[in-house]
C-alpha cells in the first residue's frame, strides 16, 4: 500500500506523461461498483422512508454519479446523489444525514412543515461497500503505475 495524501497524488499525476490513461482507469474503477450501490440505496430508501406520499419511491429514483477531479481546490473523488424537482435540485443530503424532510400540510403548498424520518438510507450502503477503501486502492494502483513509469 502506497498511502500518500491526495495532494501528493495529484502532484505526481500532473507530472506524469500518461495522465489521461491513469485518470480513465481510476474513473473506471470507481464507476464499476456504482450499479450495485444504486440497487442497495434504492432498496434501503424504499424500506426506510415513508411509503405514504411516495417519498421512498421518489428518493429511490434519484440519479447517481461519480466524479473524479484531479486538480484545483476541489480535487478528489465524490459520489453524488441528486433528484431534479420542478424548480431546482432536491437536497438529499439532509434527508440522509439527519432524516429531515419538509411537506405541505394536507396539500396546502403555502404552509410547509418539517418531519423526522429514518436517516442513513445512502450512508449505510455506502459504508457497507467500503468506497473509501476502493478509492484508496484505485489511487494506490495508479500511483504504482506512475512511479514505475
Amino acid at each position: 500500500m502506497v498511502a500518500v495524501s491526495f495532494e501528493q497524488f495529484a502532484a505526481e499525476l500532473k507530472a506524469f506523461s500518461g495522465r489521461g490513461e491513469i485518470i480513465n482507469e481510476i474513473r473506471k474503477d470507481m464507476r464499476k461498483p456504482l450499479p450495485e450501490l444504486r440497487k442497495k440505496v434504492r432498496a434501503a430508501a424504499i424500506a426506510m422512508l415513508p411509503a405514504r406520499g411516495g417519498l421512498g419511491r421518489w428518493v429511490a429514483a434519484a440519479k447517481f454519479s461519480v466524479r473524479f477531479r484531479d486538480s484545483g481546490r476541489s480535487a478528489g473523488i465524490s459520489v453524488k446523489v441528486s433528484r431534479k424537482t420542478e424548480k431546482d435540485r432536491a437536497a438529499l443530503d439532509p434527508l440522509d444525514t439527519a432524516g429531515r424532510v419538509r411537506h405541505p400540510l394536507y396539500g396546502n403548498r403555502r404552509h410547509w412543515y418539517p418531519q423526522q424520518v429514518a436517516a442513513l438510507f445512502f450512508t449505510g450502503p455506502w459504508e457497507q461497500m467500503d468506497w473509501v477503501g476502493r478509492a484508496d486502492r484505485a489511487m494506490d494502483r495508479a500511483l504504482d503505475k506512475i512511479r514505475r513509469g
